[in-house]
């Protein structure tokens, strides 16, 4: 199952309001973010919730990167859940 990630992230905004991600700390590590590939509004359909996606590469890694409604970042990562059966 994933789920929200919450990440800082340092991004700049030019003149019209554009805005690029520069570098994220996910797991107390400060990882630079080598380039941009995409930008776009969307879902995040595994996690929950909507606005801009992000797709960046972190050295050889692709992650999505999301900037949400609530102008929070997040990332999607898998979670180790254990589903609890239900008996009736």
């Amino acid at each position: 199952m994933k789920g929200k990630t919450y990440v800082w992230v340092r991004a700049r905004t030019d003149v019209s309001g554009v805005i690029t991600p520069e570098a994220l700390r996910l797991h107390d590590q400060t990882l630079p973010i080598d380039r941009v590939t995409d930008r776009r509004a969307a879902h995040a359909t595994k996690a929950g919730g909507q606005g801009t996606r992000y797709t960046v590469h972190v050295g050889p890694r692709q992650l999505y990167l999301f900037l949400d409604e609530d102008r929070r970042w997040f990332v999607e990562e898998e979670r180790n859940v254990r589903e609890i059966p239900y008996y009736d």
